[in-house]
């Protein structure tokens, strides 16, 4: 379905009601964030604290402001964490050294992947230290690690163990075809200790985080490949096959023709067929529904070269049919070079879509789904970023622009959207996080924004702006979903 059949009308935007009462907001200083944010009650108190990663004012950079756990009633801060880059992934959590509080597991930049005390922030294990005065901009075997995936014990010490991925030389100029390969890894919780690893069966790089999910009596793993200007795939392969060190049997589930697949996927079942079907997001402009029984492809929504998309589909009930269906946003342009975007409404029954709106600019978050009990249908929020002029000319040496971010309420059925807040600045990666913190029955919204209104890469401080919201709730609450395995 092409846009010009889509249906036509007109977007409507006006302020929220006073619905929503401003709780708590957390300003860090000389820092950011790309990360996004997930609760886990630290200190005993019934309420869900806030865990989140950041970094120093730009990449390479290390910082104080590692990894930040905030105290969900108020905001203070329980305690923070260093880093030598910054910390990407969003946290899983479990008590590994069995103090009954929850440890933090995490990564980023540098080869950074370690375990921290819930209780006080301090180091349990690192996978790799690495001297902060290295080379790590030039070091091709320091490359990312992402959000990791829980996966039952492997090493026979009574924890759930970790999955994750490594992968990703930033410093290669976007040209650049040959890079380092990508890993799967797996990690002993407990130690740290590498139980397994396998390269990317194509040899290219990653950075997807992967996505595990059982089926019948097999663990089975969801993994991508490739990147904004290097060709990938999208590939199937078993936990126990990872475990032998060797996923050259893997299946491929789709080929990337010119750029790769970097959002990790939706497992929800739209065939009905009691088997979770996979929804993605190509980066080239393409989102894909892949029967999750027999691997092939159900339909396919393809915007084109103009579009591409680090993010992944919001999962809701859009259209009122008995399927589900996904809201996506897309950027307009070719990384690096943003110029704008586009959000679609996808019917799971059948991959029609249809234009909601063209709103913002430069977004790698997801969208989140929510309802507000008006109706049975879902609606989205979603935070994006406009570019505006600013008040200095090219001539000046200051930027000619300025950001601002927004965060939305999409009503897809109504096509109407509703402005919560603006705030000078950007929100590049990070995804809200819709929760009901102190389980009053009232939901709480955090959404993060970044300072510097002029470059979305350089970093002058963060704020996490936390407010109740009566009369909404979310299945697809937080980035990957509601158990952070997207699945649901």
């Amino acid at each position: 379905m092409s846009f010009s059949a889509c249906f036509k009308c007109t977007i409507f935007l006006f302020l929220i009601s006073c619905q929503q009462q401003h709780d708590w907001q957390h300003t860090v200083l000389q820092a950011g964030t790309i990360a996004s944010p997930r609760c886990i009650d630290l200190n005993g108190d019934q309420v869900l604290d806030v865990v989140i990663g950041a970094g120093g004012t730009k990449e390479w950079e290390a910082s104080e402001n590692g990894v930040l756990a905030l105290d969900g009633r108020d905001g203070s801060l329980l305690w923070k964490s260093p880093c030598r880059n910054q910390l990407v992934g969003s946290p899983v959590f479990l008590d590994i050294d069995q103090d009954e509080i929850p440890d933090i597991i995490t990564g980023g930049r540098s080869a950074q992947f370690m375990a921290l005390s819930g209780k006080d922030g301090s180091q349990i294990w690192e996978y790799r230290s690495v001297n902060n005065t290295a080379d790590h901009a030039s070091d091709t075997s320091l490359l990312n690690f992402f959000t990791p995936q829980l996966i039952p014990d492997q090493d026979g010490d009574g924890l759930e163990d970790l999955l994750t991925a490594y992968g990703g030389y930033v410093n290669a100029p976007a040209w650049q075809e040959e890079r380092p390969v990508g890993y799967l890894m797996v990690f002993s919780s407990a130690s740290g200790k590498v139980l397994a690893q396998a390269p990317m069966p194509d040899g290219k790089e990653t950075y997807m985080s992967p996505v595990v999910f059982s089926q019948g009596a097999r663990q089975k793993v969801l993994f991508g490949t490739g990147g904004e200007t290097v060709a990938g795939g999208l590939y199937l392969t078993t936990l126990g096959d990872l475990l032998d060190n060797d996923i050259s049997e893997e299946v491929l589930l789709f080929a990337g023709e010119q750029k790769g697949f970097i959002a990790p996927p939706v497992l929800t079942d739209i065939t009905q067929d009691s088997f979770p079907d996979i929804i993605v997001n190509a980066y080239e402009g393409k989102t894909l529904a892949i029967d999750g029984q027999h691997h092939h492809l159900l339909w396919m929504v393809n915007l084109g070269d103009a579009y591409e998309t680090h993010s992944q589909p919001a999962v809701g009930n859009f259209t009122g049919n008995s399927t589900l269906d996904f809201f996506v946003n897309f950027c307009k342009g070719t990384w690096p070079v943003v110029e704008g975007a586009v959000q679609i409404l996808i019917d799971g029954s059948n991959g029609q879509y249809q234009k909601i709106d063209s709103v913002g600019n430069l977004q790698y978050a997801s969208p989140l789904t929510v309802s507000t009990g008006e109706d049975r249908l879902d609606k989205v929020l979603f935070q994006i970023n406009t570019k505006l002029d600013s008040q200095f000319g090219s001539e000046t040496g200051m930027s000619p622009y300025r950001y601002e971010t927004h965060l939305l309420m999409f009503d897809p059925a109504r096509s109407q959207k509703q402005l919560w807040k603006t705030n000078a600045g950007t929100n590049l990666g990070s995804t809200l996080l819709v929760r009901d913190l102190n389980e009053d029955g009232t939901t709480e919204v955090l959404s993060v924004f970044n300072h510097n209104p002029y470059d979305p890469f350089v970093y002058q401080g963060f704020t996490i702006d936390c407010f109740s919201w009566a009369g909404i709730s979310s299945q697809w609450q937080q980035y990957m979903g509601p158990d952070g395995g997207s699945h649901l």
